[in-house]
């Protein structure tokens, strides 16, 4: 079976050759490589990912797509100094290598606070993409929010931000609340582990998987009750998040990560 299908990703590589850029050089086995590498990338396994293009630039140490697609895994990991050096790198090889390249690099300067860089690397984008991708990637609202911010950093505004304690927060990934009309309910994702046993996303970016919490505001205490997982089934051993609550506070709308299916793909919910 193993080796039917590695024909067939072979049998791949061969059809698709023209699809990888910069890899006309790229010997059969490396190129069914590619093929599966991005597979996995585009299944949100991108530890696996990044495994398979690493052995690919062994024999391709300056081919601009692989290093593009590299730097792609570590953008995805939110590991930002090694995607920076291999977007970087892919540039200076070849100019023209993926499009997609520029427009990390500005996210990932953008991001770094260094908003002229990123500017500049959005134009470039913008210079290569269509009009439809310009419009889907959002690249106008990207340059405009860099020179939002050079004019918000120069006439600053004193803001206070306060962590909402133990209650709520962990030392893991925790995020994207929704708050009920009333503000006495908040529903949340994290990351954190449920137990001591909870599974991993070995795959995608080896962290626990996402899961939705919950948390209800004590009137009496004038505090927020330590959050729980939201009861019922609406978590899975796959990632789950919410992505928004209604006025109410009695439904919410969640993502669900289809773990076992082919595609692993998700779905919106309501529960």
């Amino acid at each position: 079976m193993q080796k039917f299908l590695f024909a067939l990703i072979f049998s791949s590589a061969l059809m698709f050759t023209t699809s990888v850029k910069s890899s006309v050089n790229m010997d059969p086995l490396d190129l069914a490589k590619m093929v599966l590498a991005k597979q996995k990338l585009y299944a949100d396994q991108y530890i696996g990912a990044l495994n398979i293009f690493k052995e690919v630039l062994v024999k391709n140490p300056n081919d601009p797509e692989v290093l593009h697609f590299m730097g792609l895994c570590f953008y995805k990991l939110k590991q930002y100094d090694k995607a920076l050096e291999q977007f970087t790198k892919a540039k200076e090889i070849n100019k023209d290598v993926n499009r997609e390249t520029y427009l990390y690099l500005g996210k990932i300067y953008q991001g770094d606070g260094k908003f002229e860089q990123a500017a500049a690397e959005y134009t470039t984008y913008k210079g290569k993409a269509s009009s439809k991708e310009q419009k889907e990637e959002d690249i106008e609202v990207f340059i405009n929010q860099c020179t939002n911010a050079k004019n918000f950093i120069a006439v600053p505004v004193d803001v206070t931000v306060e962590n909402m304690g133990a209650e709520i927060n962990s030392k893991y990934d925790d995020g994207s609340p929704a708050i009920s009309a009333d503000a006495q309910k908040i529903v949340f994702n994290s990351r954190r582990p449920e137990t001591t046993d909870a599974p991993m996303d070995v795959e995608g970016d080896g962290k626990f998987f996402q899961d939705i919490y919950i948390s209800t505001f004590d009137t009496l205490t004038k505090k927020w009750k330590p959050a729980e997982t939201v009861p019922g089934s609406v978590n899975t051993e796959a990632h789950d998040a919410v992505t928004s609550l209604s006025a109410d506070g009695k439904q919410i709308y969640i993502y669900k990560n289809d773990v076992k299916g082919e595609s692993r793909g998700g779905d919106i919910y309501l529960s």
